[in-house]
């Protein structure tokens, strides 16, 4: 009787991540990354100071 061939190894976890990682999130242009960066800090900084003030209260 024949042994059956062995399966294809599985691709770890991190590799899975890679692959699928590249596939769903397309390429974005570095040109606006710090102008982009530098405004959602802000904005970050605003919903923190708002955060704030309301425990304070």
């Amino acid at each position: 009787m024949a042994r059956p061939a062995p399966a294809a190894p599985r691709p770890t976890a991190a590799a899975g991540a890679r692959t699928t990682t590249s596939r769903t999130r397309p390429a974005r242009s570095s040109a606006s990354s710090p102008a982009e960066a530098h405004r959602y800090g802000r904005l970050l900084q605003a919903y923190e100071l708002m955060f704030w003030n309301s425990v304070a209260d």
